[in-house]
């Protein structure tokens, strides 16, 4: 089981391919625990909504609709009652749906987890708007190449993504790309 960051996509065919098993996604915070998990269908992470009410907003705070990634979350535990907390903001971006489950489970998922807004690239598009990045979208991006490591620095203006090549079998280092 995981729990604290987004499980990446690499990660999961590392571990499936290493030990022969499906991992488990949680999505959980400190100030509310565990308020998702996935089932054995893998099909996005169940919302405890017995526990907790768990809000997907824009960024002035307005719901989002199913499937649209939202701006940060509004979680309201239902369970803390020695110190409430309400529409607590968490800067998570996320994404659930309203469809239901094969497992029968009968709370929403949320089925794309973005990652924290303070962790995001924020780079001048141009049309003179803002695009934001997150570096879970380079994982998704270079997990279909051939690349052992690789690095992403933020300048001004633009970024440089420094590849590692793949291993060379038989020499066991590097290829340079």
């Amino acid at each position: 089981m995981f729990v604290a960051e987004a499980l990446k996509p690499s990660a999961i065919k590392l571990i499936h391919e290493a030990l022969g098993i499906e991992p488990f996604e949680n999505y959980a915070a400190t100030e509310l625990g565990v308020a998702a998990a996935e089932c054995r269908e893998h099909k996005g992470l169940h919302i405890f909504e017995d526990l907790t009410i768990v809000e997907f907003v824009d960024a002035e705070g307005n719901a989002v609709p199913p499937g649209t990634m939202s701006a940060r979350i509004l979680i309201t535990p239902l369970f803390s009652t020695t110190f409430p907390l309400i529409r607590y903001e968490l800067d998570d971006t996320a994404a659930y749906t309203q469809e239901p489950c094969n497992c029968g489970l009968p709370f929403h998922r949320i089925t794309k987890i973005g990652g924290r807004i303070a962790e995001t690239l924020k780079l001048p598009g141009p049309h003179g708007n803002t695009i934001i990045i997150h570096p879970s979208d380079f994982d998704g991006i270079l997990s279909t190449t051939d690349a052992k490591a690789w690095q992403i620095i933020c300048h001004d203006q633009h970024l440089d993504v420094l590849v590692l090549g793949p291993l060379d079998s038989s020499s066991g280092s590097a290829i340079d790309m």
